[in-house]
């Protein structure tokens, strides 16, 4: 049996449906990003001709079509290479190889799949290479050294690794010998994970990758603290983050919650508008908080994982499913990243 579930097409109906929504998704996404690319003109729309310069709005649609162009070339590649994988018998020789270890099920688990997802890391590093190096330097975006770059990815990876371990070490042992209500224990670990990271990262991650400093007394403070008060809205945490060590472009966030939520500005964004205009883009972050963006997503996401749990938890042991990705013996490690390539381009 482990001869003919080697290699080759999907070896069951799972299998074809499974390959059935991976093209279906892929080929929406393709002529989506298609049509956005005809859509594209360089004569600008007659209700923006004041707001923009010609020669800068044409350097934005060059950037927005390669971008584009770049986009669809990485969901080609990314494709491409799961069904390389997956008809090569590269889930099945993962499987023998880790199985032969004769390791406990959940050093067995966490091996697999941390192969599984390094290889795809390690696969997506040259885009991503390209993507900083060619295009957003191109463009004039880029600022990051190639020490930074790197530097980014092994912190990343650190970071990862300490979050992600114990988490993954939790959906498995619970999906082993919790039984039918595993789902409702993963989806309490992942929830509480969810709502967690939301106090830690602002921190203790994000210092990790950029500088953090309250702004300076001046006008902007003056303003930003004046527009926050005639609105009724409790700041006194207004930090600038050093996103020019990185990228020329600008942009502002709100994160985290109580008294550990801060607005961030980039030193970009300051540097390239006025007071006003700062204002009002602070006025716009401020409304996510009062219209509990933020938290109606953290919640909607929330009850999209206790589903997403819950349907895992009838098929993740499925000798179909494991048979569909040509692997002879189903397990709870293989089944959750069969599960994850199979709906994660429609879920997550």
């Amino acid at each position: 049996m482990l001869t003919t579930l080697a290699w080759g097409l999907p070896p069951n109906i799972w299998g074809w449906v499974i390959l059935f929504f991976i093209a279906i998704h892929f080929s929406i996404h393709q002529l989506a990003d298609g049509l956005n690319l005809k859509a594209m003109t360089d004569t600008i729309p007659p209700a923006f001709r004041d707001f923009y310069e010609p020669q800068k709005y044409r350097q934005a649609l060059a950037y927005q079509r390669s971008t584009l162009h770049f986009g669809q070339i990485v969901a080609v590649a990314d494709l491409l290479a799961l069904l390389a994988f997956w008809w090569g018998g590269g889930f099945a020789m993962l499987d023998r190889w880790t199985r032969a270890l004769a390791w406990s099920p959940l050093a067995t688990g966490l091996v697999f799949i941390g192969i599984v997802v390094g290889l795809k890391a390690l696969f997506h590093q040259p885009l991503n290479f390209y993507a900083t190096f060619g295009i957003e330097a191109r463009f004039g975006f880029n600022q990051a050294t190639v020490a930074i770059w790197m530097t980014d990815r092994l912190k990343g990876l650190l970071v990862a690794l300490i979050l992600g371990i114990p988490l993954l070490a939790g959906v498995l042992l619970f999906f082993q010998y919790a039984g039918g209500a595993a789902w409702l224990w993963c989806w309490l670990l992942v929830s509480l994970f969810t709502i967690g990271i939301q106090f830690v990262a602002p921190k203790w991650i994000m210092p990790l990758f950029n500088r953090f400093e309250p702004l300076a007394d001046g006008p902007l403070k003056t303003a930003i603290l004046a527009y926050a008060r005639s609105i009724g809205f409790s700041l006194n945490n207004v930090q600038v983050m050093d996103g020019s060590r990185r990228s020329a472009k600008s942009n502002a966030f709100f994160t985290g919650f109580g008294r550990h939520r801060r607005i961030v500005l980039f030193d970009t964004l300051i540097k390239g508008h006025t007071v006003d205009e700062l204002v009002a883009v602070l006025a716009h972050e401020m409304g996510h908080y009062q219209l509990r963006h933020i938290l109606k997503m953290m919640v909607l996401g929330i009850l999209q994982t206790g589903l997403v749990l819950y349907l895992m938890s009838l098929v993740i042991q499925s000798s179909a499913l494991a048979a569909a990705f040509h692997v002879p013996m189903p397990s709870i490690h293989a089944g959750l990243v069969f599960l994850v390539c199979s709906i994660r381009r429609w879920i997550f």
